[in-house]
């Protein structure tokens, strides 16, 4: 089994320029989210490790284990899905940023909480996470849940928003259009399921799956779920093969068809039929 650490560093870029040119103030710490909702045996007491391996990313959803407290001062949380809901910076954030560290090589540049100015916006915007390989670059917006993305509804603004300026900023000191914007959302991730999978059981419920999918249709909006990442970092926490995770991310997302990734797959969008693909890793 692959290690993870206790503690992670990454560099205090200030803002998504700072990323770009690689100009930081620092280092920053945190504990390290990954340890918390790992399926080793003292954190969980059932989990079929093989039946996992075999079946991620085959169209059906992967059920995540309730995991032992074993220090209620840092872990409060039994269910991955109920973490990810509690808070978008201090939680769904650093485990993306810690997702990525684990999953990836050092030729990828991450930071966190980038600030970016929006021309169009009177509000300057703040990227939760932003990471960086050779031109390209990924950008994230994280929303706690499902429910909560659709009642602020200022999703559709903020990411909008942040593709003009990334990509203005890519040109500008990359020579490059590789800019890739993408919604990160925790919660229940049974809401994101298109209503034709057996999988979408709560995004029914006041048709919240069908209003999400109509408005990021719309609007060309691309989303990964939380318990996505969840399965790739434990793809590698159990076989030890290693995935790069900016560039299955980049290979996913750059093809027209993709809308979102989820445990079970690749959602797509075929001439206005929305479906679940496989993946190969």
């Amino acid at each position: 089994m692959s290690e993870i650490k206790n503690i992670i560093e990454y560099p205090d870029y200030k803002n998504f320029i700072g990323l770009l040119t690689n100009s930081d103030s620092g280092l920053k710490e945190a504990i390290n989210p990954l340890n918390f909702f790992i399926p080793s045996k003292e954190k969980v007491d059932t989990f079929d490790e093989d039946r996992f391996v075999k079946n991620i990313f085959s169209r059906s959803m992967v059920s995540l284990p309730y995991f032992n407290i074993l220090d209620p001062h840092i872990e409060k949380f039994n269910r991955f899905e109920d973490y990810t809901k509690r808070n978008e910076v201090n939680h769904i954030a650093t485990w993306i940023l810690s997702a990525f560290q684990y999953l990836d090589t050092d030729s990828v540049r991450v930071g966190k909480e980038l600030e970016i100015i929006q021309e169009k916006n009177p509000r300057d915007g703040r990227l939760d996470v932003a990471a960086l390989k050779g031109n390209q670059t990924i950008s994230l917006e994280t929303k706690t849940d499902l429910k909560s993305l659709l009642n602020e509804n200022r999703f559709i603004s903020q990411i909008n928003g942040y593709k003009r300026e990334c990509l203005k900023l890519n040109e500008e000191h990359l020579k490059s259009s590789d800019a890739l914007v993408l919604l990160a959302i925790g919660g229940e991730e049974t809401d994101l399921y298109p209503l034709n999978h057996p999988a979408c059981s709560t995004g029914k419920v006041g048709g919240i799956s069908e209003l999400f999918y109509k408005k990021i249709l719309d609007n060309d909006i691309k989303f990964i779920s939380a318990n996505s990442l969840w399965s790739l970092v434990t793809y590698k926490f159990i076989t030890g093969n290693d995935i790069d995770l900016f560039d299955l991310i980049f290979s996913l997302f750059n093809k027209e068809q993709s809308v979102g990734l989820l445990s079970a797959g690749l959602v797509t969008n075929r001439k206005g039929k929305i479906d679940i693909e496989n993946i190969e890793l």
